[in-house]
């Protein structure tokens, strides 16, 4: 997914962006040798440390449509399940240039489903591709 950095800062020892992208914007702690450089744009992997189960919100106003929002210190995701694997491996489509892999946990989500998650900033992270 394509992001560009609005601004980070060093919050114990991680660094945390504000990030914005063609869905909307977020809050993350960036994962890499190389400090982000602010304005630029970078193609970006996202890792969720928590399962489905663990983030999901009851509250799906975005259904539909994809989204990325911010509420206080969390990122709230909108997308759709994609496909759900033996092992509980989910495949959550954010946008057309992106799909996050996360463990589905003690969810129930099925492929087609649209869910909207809200995951703590030290929960997400964003590490640019090829770095």
């Amino acid at each position: 997914m394509k992001i560009k950095i609005i601004s980070f800062e060093t919050v114990d020892g991680n660094t945390v962006v504000n990030f914005g992208s063609d869905v909307g914007d977020g809050i993350a702690t960036w994962v890499g040798a190389n400090k982000p450089v602010k304005n630029y744009e970078y193609d970006v992997e996202i890792d969720i440390e928590k399962s489905i189960g663990q983030v999901k919100s009851s509250n799906n106003e975005s259904e539909g449509r994809y989204s990325i929002s911010l509420e206080d210190n969390s990122t709230l995701i909108s997308g759709e399940i994609e496909s759900v694997e033996e092992d509980g491996m989910a495949y959550l489509r954010l946008s057309q240039d992106c799909l996050i892999m996360i463990e589905s946990g003690d969810s129930e989500v099925k492929g087609g489903d649209w869910i909207s998650l809200k995951i703590q900033c030290e929960d997400i992270e964003v590490s640019a591709q090829g770095n």
